[in-house]
């Protein structure tokens, strides 16, 4: 199997560890072209500050992601940062587990006609602050916010991305109980049957531009 040995960019969507302590290998090993940081309040953690010195070491290009930022990958790939926002504090200032989460980046990858909308850990709150600015949340493929728990993916979210297909990420007998069943019984009511890495493994889609598929683990 081939290795991947360049990056274009790496997004890190919030601070805690089990977001952040990966990257620093990415960082390390592969050639990274960009980093895109969605902490928004100071969360002095090891970690983090691991991932924060090897970006100054590699000299790799770093900036915040914030509402409004628009990516262009090439070859007619883009994002655009959906959150958290460009200024203020609508999910507080505390250190909580909520309030990071909810600063998660979130981005709505855009391929032709096809899209991909990656949650990071943002829950309802923050969902519900990104219907209220009137953007196109809408994405063939739905990323489910906070690995699939009950405070994310909620009804409105899905009404508003009409997914059609959705993954959650998480690890099997992980100690949170991910996913949710009150979050994959909205998901079943809303006709998706989500992938789930715990059980499903790697959830790959594939576009064209014009439509999206999902390939199936073997």
């Amino acid at each position: 199997m081939d290795t991947v040995q360049t990056t274009d960019v790496v997004v890190l969507t919030h601070p805690h560890s089990d977001h952040v302590g990966g990257l620093i290998a990415v960082l390390k090993d592969e050639r990274v072209g960009a980093v895109l940081d969605g902490t928004v309040l100071p969360y002095d953690t090891p970690p983090y500050e691991a991932f924060l010195k090897e970006v100054a070491v590699g000299h790799i290009p770093y900036r915040h992601a914030v509402h409004g930022t628009h990516l262009d990958f090439g070859d007619g790939v883009t994002g655009d940062v959906l959150n958290p926002p460009a200024s203020g504090t609508p999910y507080g200032t505390e250190s909580d587990n909520a309030t990071v989460n909810n600063y998660s980046t979130v981005i709505r990858l855009s391929y032709g006609h096809t899209h991909v909308m990656l949650d990071g850990d943002a829950e309802e709150q923050a969902e519900d602050n990104m219907l209220a600015t009137g953007d196109d949340v809408s994405a063939d493929v739905l990323k489910c916010g906070h690995h699939g728990a009950a405070n994310a993916t909620s009804d409105a979210w899905l009404d508003r991305v009409h997914p059609r297909y959705a993954a959650i990420s998480c690890g099997l007998h992980n100690s949170f109980g991910h996913p949710s069943p009150q979050t994959l019984e909205r998901l079943h009511a809303h006709g998706i049957a989500p992938s789930v890495t715990a059980t499903h493994g790697a959830a790959v889609y594939v576009s064209d531009g014009d439509k999206i598929v999902e390939e199936k683990s073997p």
